[in-house]
């Protein structure tokens, strides 16, 4: 199997980080994985996600989160603005809006 497409149906399939990161537009997979978390929420196929990639997911969003707010730089310097200021993780800027 050379492809992400040709994932048999009703197969297991342990979902990495990458899939969520590359569904952006600036990667070019972003179709590929949108269809392959499409047929994971469908039940086509069946897919997990290990506790240490969900932890990297947020993350990625915490700091994308950070950029966006303003609060620090892209880049590592996001990530260090992370290690040095964690009480800029509050509720008041990660709050999920739904």
């Amino acid at each position: 199997m050379n492809n992400i497409r040709d994932i048999p149906s009703e197969i297991w399939i342990i979902v990495d980080k990458n899939i969520f990161e590359y569904i952006r537009p600036s990667f070019g997979f972003g179709s590929v994985c949108r269809n392959l978390i499409y047929r994971i929420e469908s039940g086509d196929i069946h897919g997990c996600i290990p506790h240490p990639v969900v932890y990297e997911i947020l993350l990625l969003l915490m700091i994308e989160e950070i950029i966006r707010s303003g609060y620090a730089p892209k880049g590592i310097s996001s990530v260090r603005f992370l290690k040095n200021n964690p009480e800029t993780i509050t509720q008041e800027i990660f709050e999920l809006k739904m």
